[in-house]
């Protein structure tokens, strides 16, 4: 069964993507539920601070992960905890 996202959890995460594209290049994915943060070139220590620090920005109802794209680049997703 998938899960479906209440509509007021979508609304955050839009305004949260909002939010950060002021500062990086965030993006909604609607269809995962999770915003994507683009952070460039970082090596596997500076991934692991970036998430922590938006983390901590975004406060203890998100949580935030990071994979490298297929080129390398780091990318944060932000979704709310369950």
């Amino acid at each position: 069964m998938r899960y479906t996202m209440p509509r007021v959890l979508i609304d955050v995460l839009e305004a949260v993507a909002n939010e950060l594209s002021v500062d990086y290049d965030a993006r909604f994915d609607r269809e995962r539920h999770w915003i994507v943060v683009t952070v460039g070139e970082l090596d596997d220590d500076e991934a692991y601070d970036a998430a922590d620090a938006l983390e901590s920005r975004l406060g203890d109802d998100y949580f935030v992960t990071w994979r490298r794209d297929n080129d390398g680049d780091v990318r944060l997703y932000v979704s709310i905890e369950r």
